[in-house]
């Protein structure tokens, strides 16, 4: 069979989520750039002002000091020309005469007999501090801009559909997470899920710029890091952990011969339902819905309806989408024999969430069902295999796979997606490139 067939643009999903989480970001980097932008390009000495009298009392609060002057009113100083001030010296300034330098109502310098920090000092001080902001935040915003392009630019130039090989395309499906890398990328996630939260507290203390909205942008930066060393270095460990719990799954070494098992089966290469029978598989409409009440009971998600009913609406929701006239057709009631399927072993091999995927699948000539477009793919499960055992269904490599699974697993369970057909004898990659 030529097991060509097109289907959704799984990466072109992937890069528009990408990008507007990219975006999300950007946008708030950039607001926090343009308001210390703003400030920084707004700061005028000459909007310093000056007040003069007598500090009755000088005190330490948090990482600041508050001048009480004679006449009750209090002024606070600005935090980072808090950090310049020598704290002994700064205390001989009570009782005394003092000239303070205010600007946007926080002192930036003063001036007295005993001690004094210029006013253009601290006025400098500050600025520097706004230019030092004004760049990190730039260079920050900037690179989430590029990745935010970089994204959108993948976005619109991925096409729509993509067209090839059909084992690999049904298998470029978004997995579902697996149980044991939710638990996992719990733990990982909470240093960036912090990161995030500290972007609150930089926004509000960006204006004016001081010492907390470092402290913030710190712990932001740590957060990130440290979420993304986490995640780097439990990694192996998730794989390992998937690779352990997938070698269980598929342990039938003691099938359970009084399970009810379900044999109706659906061929992901052509979306067709068949059923298992002794010398074959019988091919009808109406099994899609059997293959999915079996599937959901397995579930326990049909406890207690009528099944009956519940198949009667499968049927009805399936006959209301007819086929379109390039879909595979089998004429109702088409039987194919064990020994016309010629059925073989492939697998697919990944690095997270399922490290090994196995198919059963047919090798066809053209001829012998023109009106297939595809070989026959079944997803190998616990089912499939109790049917193949009670049936004697010879498959091409099954056992091998099966004895093998956890050597496969480590070997090929690593970097990007390997495709496999497994013979008795051993096992050839499939799609590589010929070098």
């Amino acid at each position: 069979m030529r097991n060509v067939t097109v289907i959704e643009n799984r990466k072109r999903k992937n890069f528009r989520q990408l990008f507007i989480t990219l975006a999300v970001a950007s946008i708030g980097f950039l607001a926090i750039f343009i308001m210390v932008s703003v400030m920084y390009t707004g700061f005028d000495y000459n909007n310093v002002t000056q007040i003069e009298g007598i500090a009755s009392e000088v005190t330490s609060q948090e990482e600041s000091y508050i001048f009480l002057m004679d006449d009750g009113e209090s002024y606070s100083l600005n935090s980072i020309v808090a950090g310049k001030v020598d704290a002994e010296e700064i205390s001989t300034l009570q009782e005394q005469n003092i000239t303070l330098y205010i600007m946007d109502d926080e002192v930036i310098g003063f001036e007295s007999d005993s001690y004094t920090l210029a006013g253009e000092e601290g006025f400098r001080l500050i600025k520097d501090n706004y230019k030092v902001s004004m760049i990190i935040i730039g260079v920050l915003a900037g690179l989430l801009l590029l990745g935010t392009i970089a994204s959108l630019i993948k976005f619109l130039t991925e096409k729509k559909m993509v067209r090839g090989d059909v084992f690999k395309l049904i298998n470029t499906r978004q997995l579902a997470m697996s149980q044991v890398r939710k638990q996992y990328i719990k733990f990982a996630m909470m240093p960036l899920i912090l990161a995030l939260i500290f972007l609150i507290p930089m926004v509000i203390y960006s204006e004016p710029i001081g010492t907390m909205f470092y402290i913030f942008l710190g712990i932001f930066l740590a957060c990130l890091v440290s979420g993304i060393v986490v995640s780097a270095i439990i990694l192996p460990f998730i794989n390992k952990r998937e690779i352990e719990e997938f070698d269980k799954a598929l342990n039938f070494d003691d099938l359970d011969e009084s399970k009810e098992h379900n044999r109706f089966i659906m061929d992901v290469g052509n979306y067709l339902p068949f059923e298992l029978k002794e010398e074959g598989i019988l091919y009808r409409e109406e099994f899609e819905a059997d293959f999915l009440i079996e599937s959901l009971k397995n579930d326990k998600a049909l406890a207690g309806q009528d099944l009956l009913k519940v198949r009667s609406d499968l049927l009805r929701e399936i006959k209301s989408h007819p086929k379109d006239e390039n879909d595979s057709t089998l004429k109702e009631d088409t039987f194919i024999k064990y020994n016309e399927l010629n059925l073989v072993t492939k697998v697919v091999f990944r690095s997270s969430n399922e490290p090994i995927k196995i198919f059963v699948c047919s090798q066809f000539d053209e001829s012998q069902y023109p009106t297939l477009r595809n070989d026959l793919f079944f997803e190998f499960d616990e089912d499939l295999y109790y049917f193949i055992k009670k049936y004697n269904i010879k498959v091409v490599g099954l056992e091998r796979c099966l004895q093998k699974r956890r050597e496969y697993m480590e070997k090929y369970s690593k970097g990007k997606v390997k495709y496999f057909d497994i013979t008795d004898n051993g096992e050839v990659e499939l799609f590589t490139k010929i070098k």
